[in-house]
């Protein structure tokens, strides 16, 4: 009687510990998924970022090339003439112009500067996901080579 309880015991202890283990395997499992699916949000977010600045940087493109030539025409007829006010004028419109299209190209060059951070910042994200990936791939088949008795069951 004392043999069956004490042998009723050691069996369902030994079950607890396996089950246990198993459950923490396939908890740690989780987390790593979970880990997968927020890391492809924030890449799924900076692509999108990325192509938001890709946009505004073809706008400030565009903008550079209507200053440049507006700016190129507006120096072109600037000349002195007979009346002062007139070339003061002249000059403030070209002044203007001139900023306008350094205030462009100084949005361009820091567009560009987020596009080449953001890429940086796409390329670090994939990196941890395949690694991340690799990791977790590696678990699974260690841990089906572990088990060839579960597989064949489940088959």
């Amino acid at each position: 009687m004392i043999r069956k309880i004490v042998f009723s015991f050691i069996l369902i202890s030994t079950t607890a510990v396996f089950s246990t283990a198993n459950a923490q395997k396939t908890m740690e499992d989780l987390k790593a998924h979970k880990e997968v699916l927020k890391l492809n949000t924030k890449l799924n977010n900076l692509k999108i970022d990325l192509k938001k600045e890709q946009n505004d940087n073809a706008k400030y493109s565009a903008d550079i090339e209507t200053y440049n030539t507006d700016v190129g025409n507006s120096n072109d007829k600037f000349s002195n003439s007979e009346n002062p006010k007139d070339a003061a004028r002249s000059a403030k419109k070209a002044a203007k112009k001139l900023k306008n299209a350094q205030n462009a190209n100084e949005k361009l060059i820091k567009s560009n500067r987020k596009i080449e951070d953001i890429q940086r910042d796409i390329e670090k994200m994939e990196a941890k996901i395949e690694k991340l990936d690799h990791h977790i791939e590696f678990d699974e088949e260690k841990s089906t080579n572990q088990n060839p008795v579960q597989d064949e069951a489940v088959d």
